[in-house]
C-alpha cells in the first residue's frame, strides 16, 4: 500500500508510546503464565480439546462440524510465549472465513524445551497427523517463531518420509535466528515491537547446543527446494523483514514456488490487527487460499520440474 492508514500510524504510535520494546524483555517472554486456552469470545465455533504427548491439541470448527479445508496454526512468541488473545482472535476468523477446522498445538516451550524438543513435538505430531488426514492438502499457517518451527519441520520432511503439506503462509517469519543480517541494523529503528538483543537471547537459549545459524535451526539457511510452496506476508517496519527478503531473492534462482507479499511501514504481526491493511492482508491470504494455484504450482508440486 503506498501510503499508511491513520489506524496504522496510532497503533505503531501507541507502541512506541507505552514502550513496547522494553515490555516485551526476555523476562516478560518467558514468564508464561498466560492460558492457552481459546479465548470465550470464540463463539459459533465448536472447540476440541484433545492431547498429544501430554500437551492440548486444540481443534475448532465451524459450528456446522462440516469444514472445506484443514489448517494448521503454529503460533509464535520467540519459543517462549504461548497463545494468545490476538492469535485465538485470528483463529476465529480463519475458520469463518475460510470454512476451515484449525488445528492448533499448545507445544513445548522455553524455558524447559529446547529446539531437540519442540522439533521432535512437531516430527511425531505429524506423523500422527499422516495416519489420520491427508497431509498433502492441510495448509500450515504460522508467525514469527511459529514459522521458523513449522519451515524447520517441513525441511525435514523429505528425511523422516513425511509428506509435504499443501502450502506454508509464514506470517512475518523469523527466518534466522541469528539476526546478523547487516540490513537489520537500519530497521532497528523503525521496528517498534523487537528488541533485537532480546530475541538474539532467546534464540541462543532455544538452539541450546546448535550454532543459531545451524541449518537446522535457521531456515534461511537450508535448502527450499522440494518443499510445499511458500508464501511470505511481511512488513517493512519489522527487523524480521531483512531476512524475508533475502529469502526471496534466494528463491528466484531455484525451482520453487515462493510467494511474496510485503506492506509497506507494517509492523510485525500487523494482519492480526483490526487496521486497514490488517483488513487487507487477512483478504489477500483468504482469497489466496481459496483460489486455485498455478499450473506452474502444480507441477512443482508434483515434481514435474525440480533439480
Amino acid at each position: 500500500m503506498s501510503s499508511k492508514s491513520i489506524q496504522s500510524r496510532l497503533a505503531k504510535g501507541y507502541f512506541y508510546l507505552t514502550d513496547r520494546k522494553s515490555k516485551h524483555s526476555k523476562k516478560w517472554f518467558l514468564k508464561n503464565n498466560q492460558s492457552s486456552e481459546p479465548y470465550s469470545n470464540i463463539s459459533n465455533q465448536i472447540i476440541l480439546q484433545e492431547s498429544f504427548n501430554d500437551r492440548p491439541l486444540w481443534k475448532i470448527r465451524p459450528a456446522n462440524n462440516v469444514s472445506e479445508r484443514t489448517i494448521m496454526f503454529v503460533h509464535g512468541g520467540a519459543f517462549a510465549k504461548n497463545f494468545q488473545p490476538l492469535h485465538w482472535k485470528f483463529v476465529s476468523r480463519l475458520v469463518t472465513n475460510l470454512n476451515a477446522e484449525i488445528i492448533a498445538p499448545d507445544y513445548p516451550l522455553l524455558p524447559t524445551a529446547t529446539f531437540a524438543v519442540t522439533h521432535q513435538y512437531f516430527l511425531d505430531l505429524f506423523r500422527e497427523l499422516a495416519s489420520q488426514i491427508n497431509i498433502e492438502e492441510m495448509y500450515i499457517i504460522a508467525d514469527t517463531s511459529g514459522a521458523t518451527i513449522a519451515l524447520n519441520a517441513v525441511q525435514q520432511f523429505r528425511n523422516y518420509g513425511i509428506p509435504q503439506p499443501k502450502e506454508l503462509i509464514l506470517l512475518s517469519p523469523w527466518l534466522d535466528l541469528s539476526l546478523s543480517n547487516p540490513n537489520i541494523d537500519s530497521l532497528v529503528d523503525s521496528d517498534p515491537i523487537h528488541d533485537r538483543e532480546v530475541l538474539q537471547d532467546l534464540a541462543i537459549d532455544y538452539a541450546h547446543n546448535l550454532p543459531v545459524n545451524d541449518p537446522s535451526i535457521s531456515p534461511i539457511y537450508a535448502d527450499t527446494r522440494r518443499i510445499a510452496p511458500i508464501t511470505v506476508f511481511v512488513g517493512t517496519h519489522d527487523i524480521l523483514w531483512a531476512d524475508c527478503r533475502k529469502l526471496k531473492t534466494l528463491s528466484e534462482s531455484k525451482p520453487v514456488v515462493f510467494n511474496y507479499r510485503e506492506f509497506d511501514g507494517m509492523f510485525n504481526n500487523w494482519m492480526y490487527y483490526d487496521i486497514p491493511e490488517g483488513r487487507k492482508a487477512r483478504e489477500q491470504l483468504f482469497f489466496h487460499i481459496m483460489s486455485e494455484p498455478s499450473e506452474f504450482e502444480k507441477a512443482m508440486q508434483e515434481n514435474i520440474l525440480a533439480w
